[in-house]
């Protein structure tokens, strides 16, 4: 969806660039502003996106990651009267490695009821997005 909106922002600006020509304009002064507008809009776009959520580049253009692990922490934080679920797991790619995504209510009560299970994580790991999770039994894996 995000791409489709990139392209369409895209197409328009190239469009206005075209309808701009400076033919269409007794000064240069015109041109160079309408044409600055144009080029900015996808900027614009970006910067919202960025605003709009927590860490939007990295949602944009971070590849996903997976990890399988048996040692995890769930977390419930309350962030304005509204309660935000995190799981905080180690990949076991590094020392000290601990990697925190988001996950919704109905999958923290989930792992809350399930709390030895091993975990199989694909995730985004700055942008803190869990895509896919698996919960295989103890001696499953």
């Amino acid at each position: 969806m995000l791409f489709v909106s990139l392209l369409i922002f895209g197409i328009f600006g190239f469009v206005a660039i075209k309808k701009i020509k400076p033919k269409h304009y007794d000064d240069w002064w015109g041109f160079f502003s309408n044409l600055f507008m144009a080029l900015s809009l996808p900027v614009m776009f970006l910067m919202t996106l960025y605003y709009a959520s927590d860490n939007g580049y990295y949602i944009l253009f971070e590849h996903k990651q997976t990890a399988t692990t048996d040692i995890y922490d769930l977390t419930k934080r309350e962030n304005r009267g509204r309660y935000e679920y995190y799981l905080r797991f180690d990949d076991k790619k590094g020392v000290d490695d601990v990697k925190i995504v988001r996950i919704n209510k109905s999958t923290y009560d989930k792992l809350k009821i399930k709390s030895n299970d091993t975990l199989v994580i694909t995730y985004k790991d700055k942008a803190r997005i869990l895509y896919d999770l698996q919960v295989l039994p103890k001696g499953k894996l």
